[in-house]
């Protein structure tokens, strides 16, 4: 499966985009050859590079993964290859045996009447625009680039850009078979390139080829042209091309017809309500100041109005439900896992099922609020936890404003036990809220990830110390990190090793070098976050030790080594007390090398067992040592 390219894909779509590029120039040059112009560099680089392009096309066509009927992607190699040998294999191999053919004949520069047959092979290749695949891998590419507009009002630009260029190219394919009807029979005097004097040689390639266009143009009723048929081919083939002109002109005008009706309905309930408001405004004779000050507020609503909710669209209930789901996380996941829980949930080994049914059972909606909407207030009950996705909300606790961001979320309480909302939101702009209902969280989460009510224990403990200061919007995001890590990736055990001082090239933390490690070395990593989480004990354990080994090693050891600098002692007497205080620490680290440490599991415990970590510890947080020294004097 690694070597199927998947239709959504970049390199499928790079490769689309040459495909269309390659088809689009045929478009333009085979119809060319009517013009019997001489062969240039450019026609032989696209020669050569339609047949190197084509030939691999055909084998990569096995390996191309496809949509199938239910949304679901086949990127099985024995299926694709199945489907290609069905569907496109037969039509791409013909059309490139006519490839080959017409390269042959191209390189061997045959002659006895085999260029014109190389002309019809040239032609024959036309047949790629009746392939379905084809136009369909050209209407998907179109659709992709039209999905890049970001208002209703660019898309509606691009499908009219995308028909003006259709007509350009219907025009120059009509240019070019009016230059080949009146080329048929060169043995007529009755022509219309005789008549204008514009047959091969009297006149350059590019006079021919405008006064065609020209003709073409003049048949779309755009401009006039004074070449009229001069036969009775020539005037069959006018009233012909006529009657299509008809046909194009009218659906291209029903299509822009169609394309402005949909804009001024998406627009005629702002126009209605701009006319109510102007009304009023007149009625009540409303001052000019606020009058401006109102129409700058409702211009900024009418442009933030672009962004719809899923509610909006009818069509996704059309789709199948595994395609429901698909949509629903590539819109929702993205904000939910800005939060330490869902963040840490969706890269663990944790069973997935939670969130997908998070997603499957409409636990999760969104909500377009316009400007100073008020999302809740004071002493409400909370259903949910708000999550900020596009705009800014404004958030009122214990007289303090603060404003809550997108990636920022409120009333996380909510999900874990009954919430009161503890101050005021209000939305300072227009925003986009995703929110995740309480109700049907706890049951998701009691029935598909039970091992939850371990964060929910550690939230309602957090909660419990933050007393009066709990708040909906909680800035300690530390304490959500801490708590995460212990449900989803927790350590299990200490690991005396990893208390170790590293030592390597560009690191050695057995000496400080400057005045950031030493305060680095006389601070602790502990906050009161860390009595949460077992995993968090251990972290700040396993810190700690380390760096009391190396404050230990630096008050013992380090004046021992030879290329220590030798430290300026202020006093002689300062001195003196550092050399037995320094003296009784050795002594009494290596009475605890001699004599062994032992420790109990309980207070005033019988059962010993040996000290499992750095002697170093013993000393540690103001630890007590008790000493027996069996045979041993004080002293």
């Amino acid at each position: 499966q690694s070597f199927v390219m998947s239709p959504s894909s970049i390199l499928s779509l790079a490769w689309c985009l040459v495909e269309g590029f390659l088809l689009l120039l045929d478009l333009v040059t085979i119809p060319l050859v009517v013009f019997e112009e001489g062969e240039t560099m450019f026609n032989a680089a696209l020669k050569v590079l339609g047949f190197v392009f084509w030939t691999c096309d055909l084998v990569l066509g096995f390996f191309k993964g496809f949509i199938k009927r239910n949304g679901e992607v086949e990127t099985n190699v024995r299926k694709t290859a199945k489907a290609y040998l069905r569907s496109g294999f037969p039509a791409d191999l013909a059309l490139l045996l006519i490839e080959w053919w017409a390269f042959s004949m191209w390189v061997l520069r045959a002659s006895f009447g085999w260029e014109q047959f190389g002309k019809l092979l040239r032609v024959l290749r036309y047949g790629r625009y009746v392939n379905v695949e084809n136009l369909t891998k050209l209407n998907r590419l179109t659709r992709r680039l039209r999905g890049r507009g970001r208002t209703q009002e660019a898309t509606a630009i691009c499908r009219i850009c995308s028909h003006l260029v259709g007509i350009l190219m219907l025009c120059h394919l009509f240019a070019c078979a009016w230059c080949g009807v009146g080329n048929i029979n060169v043995h007529n005097p009755h022509r219309w390139p005789v008549e204008y004097k514009a047959e091969k040689g009297m006149q350059s390639f590019g006079f021919r080829y405008m006064l065609c266009l020209q003709w073409a143009l003049s048949q779309l009723g755009f401009g006039s042209t004074f070449i009229h048929p001069q036969n009775g081919m020539e005037s069959a083939f006018a009233v012909l091309v006529a009657v299509s002109c008809v046909m194009v002109m009218a659906l291209w005008l029903g299509e822009i017809i169609t394309i402005m009706m949909r804009i001024q309905e998406g627009k005629r309930e702002f126009h209605d309500n701009k006319l109510r408001m102007q009304k009023y405004i007149t009625q009540h004779k409303i001052s000019f100041d606020l009058q401006d000050r109102l129409w700058q507020v409702l211009k900024v609503a009418a442009e933030d109005q672009h962004r719809i909710t899923e509610q909006a669209v009818p069509l996704v209930n059309c789709l199948p439900s595994t395609l429901q789901l698909e949509l629903r996380a590539e819109v929702f996941i993205p904000v939910l896992t800005q939060h330490p829980f869902f963040g840490m949930y969706s890269v663990s080994d944790a069973d997935p099922r939670a969130m997908y049914n998070l997603l499957r059972k409409n636990a999760l909606s969104d909500l377009l609020l316009e400007d100073g909407y008020e999302v809740f207030s004071e002493n409400e009950v909370a259903e949910g936890m708000l999550f900020v996705a596009v705009g800014c909300l404004r958030y009122h606790f214990k007289y303090k404003w603060t404003d809550v961001r997108k990636s920022q979320w409120l009333s996380e309480a909510s999900l874990w036990f009954r919430w009161e909302h503890a101050g005021q939101a209000v939305a300072a702009s227009a925003c986009e809220l995703v929110v995740l209902d309480g109700t049907r969280f706890r049951q998701i989460m009691y029935a598909d990830l039970p091992e939850s009510h371990k964060y929910a224990r550690a939230f309602c403990q957090y909660a419990k110390r933050k007393g009066s200061r709990m708040s909906d919007a909680l800035p300690d995001i530390d304490a959500l990190n801490v708590m995460a890590e212990d449900l989803f990736c927790p350590a299990k055990a200490f690991e005396l090793c990893k208390c170790w001082p590293r030592v390597c090239k560009q690191l050695n933390e057995w000496q400080p070098t400057d005045l950031i490690d030493w305060q680095t070395l006389w601070t602790t990593p502990w906050t009161e976050s860390h009595s949460l989480s077992n995993s968090a004990l251990i972290a700040t354990m396993t810190t700690e030790m380390k760096r009391e080994i190396i404050l230990f090693y630096q008050t013992l050891f380090s004046q021992n080594l030879a290329e220590r600098p030798l430290f300026d002692w202020p006093s002689e007497v300062e001195r003196e007390l550092f050399d037995k205080r320094i003296i009784f620490l050795k002594r009494f680290v290596i009475c605890l090398i001699v004599c062994n440490v032992y420790c109990v599991e309980r207070e005033h415990g019988i059962n010993k067992h040996p000290w499992p970590y750095p002697l170093a510890s013993v000393l540690c947080h103001g630890g007590r040592a008790l000493l027996r020294l069996h045979g041993v004097q004080s002293r």
